[in-house]
């Protein structure tokens, strides 16, 4: 579920879609913004006792995110987080990552975007 939510995240990144658009009535054309959106890829490594777990915000290619299967579908009905709440909640969990790669919790700006996924 987190990984998945950070997956969601980063293909709900961006600032062409407007705030106030619904995850769930995000449209085909809107996603593949999102997906252009959602910038090069940043990877943060954490590392505990000789393991090590990547996590990436953004794609490496523009393919990469068009090929992944729509997560607006995924989208519970009655959700009404908007892409301006993932954008909150991303920028947070961005920030976060930064900090502490190995962060295990979502940002409290998440609280109300994460209950939609």
């Amino acid at each position: 579920m987190f990984l998945r939510s950070a997956l969601l995240l980063s293909v709900l990144v961006g600032c062409g879609v407007p705030d106030a658009t619904l995850l769930a009535d995000v449209t085909d054309e809107q996603a593949v913004s999102l997906c252009e959106e959602a910038g090069e890829a940043r990877t943060y490594t954490c590392e505990v006792e000789g393991y090590s777990v990547d996590i990436t915000l953004g794609y490496e290619d523009i393919e990469d995110c068009q090929d992944e299967e729509s997560y607006a579908d995924d989208i519970p009905e009655g959700c009404e987080a908007t892409v301006g709440d993932a954008r909150a909640c991303s920028d947070a969990y961005e920030e976060a990552l930064k900090e502490d790669a190995c962060v295990t919790e979502m940002p409290s700006e998440c609280d109300y975007f994460k209950d939609c996924i």
